[in-house]
């Protein structure tokens, strides 16, 4: 059971290389129960780099998210936006575990 309530679902978007024309050859997509906010926020990547985020999922603390993935979120209104992670970063309690997953997209 998650801290928050997970009631939103994004579609996790793996690439699996690429076929024969170089274009990128994408997993089936894996629904993943998340709770997205649209925010504004300057983050800083792993790499030092320093990039304006356009929101953030929380996922549960089982989730597995990579940097190569997309993630493809559609709003209440039905618009579909193909996200790519900026900063994954794991929430963890007072205990140390792992509690949450947060993503900066």
């Amino acid at each position: 059971m998650a801290l928050i309530p997970l009631k939103q679902t994004v579609l996790q978007v793996t690439a699996n290389g690429e076929d024969a024309y170089g274009y990128p050859v994408e997993s089936p997509p894996i629904p993943l129960k998340c709770r997205f906010d649209e925010r504004s926020d300057v983050v800083r990547t792993p790499n030092g780099d320093e990039v304006t985020t356009l929101g953030r999922f929380h996922f549960d603390k089982a989730v597995q998210v990579a940097y190569g993935d997309t993630l493809r979120y559609t709003d209440d209104f039905g618009n579909t936006t193909d996200y790519q992670p900026k900063l994954i970063a794991p929430i963890r309690g007072l205990n140390g575990k792992r509690v949450l997953l947060r993503v900066d997209v």
